[in-house]
């Protein structure tokens, strides 16, 4: 697994314990974008208080990242909870798989709570990929599904 995927799947489960569960955990790669990601984050607690959340994130990732990996973080993208792309996105985990290079696929077979994306819409950007770490609706972490990777 990738370094950066590996130390923010730690970052989320810690955040996620320390703070509360997430609505969105997700790392986003713009299709304009060139190995510059965009951390998507949503929760409950963001949401009260959205000014101490992005410090507490900010603080939480250039504690745990090197160098190397805050350059590829180009920003750190709040969103609502009640942002209409998570449920979209949510039902498109539950509903669809990765079919011509498009849509969802599990990351690793043993790891349910991470998932691959590509080639998407989010929120009206054009996503080339990304790895979702959390996503649920009502604002807890929970364990993705397994998805097929066939066109069944």
């Amino acid at each position: 697994m990738n370094p950066l995927i590996a130390k923010l799947k730690l970052i989320e489960r810690t955040i996620n314990d320390e703070k509360g569960g997430f609505a969105l955990f997700a790392l986003l790669l713009r299709r304009d974008a060139v190995d510059r990601w965009d951390l998507v984050a949503a929760a409950n607690w963001i949401d009260a208080d959205r000014s101490g959340a992005m410090n507490y994130l900010s603080e939480k990732l250039t504690s745990a990242l090197d160098d190397q990996d805050i350059v590829r973080i180009d920003r750190i993208a709040p969103l609502s909870v009640d942002n209409p792309s998570i449920q979209t996105l949510q039902q498109d985990l539950h509903s669809h798989g990765l079919r011509d290079g498009h849509g969802v696929a599990p990351l690793v077979q043993e790891d349910s709570d991470l998932q691959e994306i590509r080639n998407i819409d989010f929120s009206s950007q054009d996503i080339r990929m990304g790895f979702v770490f959390a996503l649920n609706t009502e604002g807890k972490s929970v364990k993705l599904p397994l998805i097929p990777n066939s066109a069944d």
